[in-house]
Parts: structure tokens; C-alpha cells; sequence
């Protein structure tokens, strides 16, 4: 479901869709589902002018990832980037069938 609403608000740059948060910035990210053997491969490139939120001016932004495949859940986070709000994270999320590794 999240998967749907969020190509339903892209924009496709290259192989990576943008979902722009309406004010709050926007993330670049790269979907691919092999249906075969039934792996999603979710690369998240980077975040853009995303929203300050601490006094500075700045933020420390980190993406949650969130798979619910059937009944289960998958939480996985990419590495905070201090003091930014154009972080450059390039980290891969494989979910593996029943199982989920980070990249």
C-alpha cells in the first residue's frame, strides 16, 4: 500500500523516482522488484531542501523504511546525516522474501 501512494507522487529522474513531501523537501529513491524470486531492492540516493528543524537551521535527517509484507513488519533506518538538509545516504535496503538486510 505505502508503495502505491508513493509512485503515485513521483517524478521519474533517470532510474530513481522523487516523492516531493508538499513543503517538507523531497527524497530520491530506486525501486526494483524481482518477481521471480520475490526481492525488493529499495535504494535511497538522497534528500533535497528538506525542512529545518533544529535551531541551527539545519537537521539531522534519516529515513525510516517500513515493509509489511502479509502479517509482518520490516523496520529498517538509513544512517542520520548531522547537520544537513540535502543528506547524501546511497544506502540499498534488500528485502529478501521473509527477510530484510541493509547495504
Amino acid at each position: 500500500m505505502y508503495l502505491l501512494v508513493l509512485i503515485e507522487y513521483h517524478s521519474l529522474v533517470g532510474n530513481n523516482l522523487t516523492f516531493d513531501f508538499q513543503g517538507l523537501g523531497s527524497i530520491v529513491f530506486a525501486l526494483r522488484y524481482d518477481f521471480e524470486d520475490q526481492n525488493l531492492e529499495l535504494r535511497l540516493v538522497r534528500g533535497c531542501n528538506l525542512l529545518a528543524k533544529d535551531v541551527s537551521g539545519t537537521s539531522d535527517p534519516y529515513v525510516k523504511a517500513i515493509i509489511t509484507p502479509g502479517s509482518k513488519k520490516y523496520h529498517l533506518e538509513t544512517k542520520i546525516k548531522m547537520k544537513t538538509l540535502n543528506p547524501e545516504w546511497k544506502e540499498t535496503f534488500y528485502f529478501q522474501g521473509k527477510t530484510a538486510v541493509q547495504r
